[in-house]
Order: C-alpha cells, then sequence, then structure tokens
C-alpha cells in the first residue's frame, strides 16, 4: 500500500458504532471502518458518506470442543440443558446482530446468558475456557478454528454474514485521504 499511497500516519480508535459515526459525522476521523448488514443499516447518507465494501465475514456460533472435537455447547440446545450463553451487550452492533439472527431462526435456540461483553476478546478467552458458547466474527478466531481450540457449535443456519466497509465523508478534501480512497476503490 505504501508504494501506491505513500506514507500514512494511521491512528486506530476502537468504539462502539454509535460513537464511530458521531466521530465521522463530526469530522473528528477520516475514515470509519464499520461491519455492515441490510437488516441493521448504519443510516449514513450516502451522498455525504460514501462507502467502500473492502472485505466480507461470517458472524458465528463457536464453542470449546468436547473430547470427540465437536462443540463442548450444540445448538439449539434444551429446556432441561439450556446453553451457556457468553455474548455481546444488547445495544452493540453484534448484539443486534445476533438479536436479528435469533429473530429469523426457525427454531428458537435455548439459551442462558451467563455473561456480557462488547469486546470480541473477552468472549473469545471465556469461551476457549470452556465457559459457553458465543457468536463471533470469523476473522477475530480464524486461529482458534484453525488450532482446534474452538470449534462451529452449529450449522450455516445459525450464522450471519456481514459486509466490513470503510466509509468517509465526502466533503472532506484531503489529498491523502483522496488517494488512499482512489487506492482502495482500485481493490
Amino acid at each position: 500500500m505504501r508504494r501506491h499511497v505513500g506514507d500514512l500516519r494511521a491512528r486506530v480508535i476502537p468504539t462502539n458504532v454509535h460513537d464511530s459515526v458521531l466521530t465521522l459525522v463530526n469530522g473528528n476521523c477520516d475514515l470509519m471502518f464499520a461491519y455492515d448488514h441490510p437488516g441493521l443499516p448504519l443510516h449514513l447518507d450516502p451522498v455525504r458518506y460514501p462507502y467502500l465494501t473492502v472485505g466480507q465475514d461470517t458472524f458465528m456460533p463457536v464453542s470449546k470442543p468436547n473430547q470427540r472435537l465437536g462443540p463442548l455447547h450444540r445448538l439449539p440446545g434444551t429446556p432441561g440443558s439450556p446453553l451457556p450463553l457468553i455474548s455481546y451487550t444488547s445495544t452493540s452492533y453484534f448484539g443486534r446482530c445476533l438479536a436479528l439472527l435469533l429473530s429469523r431462526a426457525d427454531a428458537q435456540p435455548v439459551l442462558r446468558l451467563d455473561y456480557e461483553s462488547d469486546m470480541a476478546e473477552v468472549l473469545k478467552k471465556m469461551l476457549v475456557a470452556g465457559e459457553g458458547i458465543a457468536w463471533l466474527p470469523k476473522s477475530s478466531i480464524e486461529t482458534e478454528l484453525a488450532s482446534g481450540a474452538l470449534v462451529p457449535a452449529g450449522g450455516p443456519s445459525w450464522c450471519i454474514d456481514l459486509d466490513l466497509r470503510v466509509y468517509r465523508n465526502q466533503y472532506n478534501r484531503n489529498e491523502r485521504l483522496d488517494t488512499l480512497w482512489r487506492y482502495l476503490s482500485a481493490l
């Protein structure tokens, strides 16, 4: 990228989607990366805040494996044995993704909320320790899936596909930003 764009100084500020949108709208950042699903739009004016889709991800249920290498906690669960859910908070984007997925499910899973956090790394550590089931972006658990530390806890019907988008303010006319945007557009 440096060959095409030149030297860039970047600062990543991890925050929730609401605060990220405010930061972009208030002109306090040049670019905003965010997940997107048609059922959970960000409601940004596409003329003023154009975006590029720069990747795809899958929000998927995972669990620590059992001794036979299947999921220790498998969807959908049973009334006599609800699955311990390690989840994002309901107000976070991923919490809303989970609510959307469950609202569209053919059969409702039997879950017992045991723990909430907005941080994927916290949820992942709890899962690796065998504490329950959680939905996580596949990109955040590729190493754990490849090593077998985590396994899918349900089939494709329990997953939701997401786009990764980068947004900018069209009226922010910065030469380096324009160069970077053209580079990203060509990918």
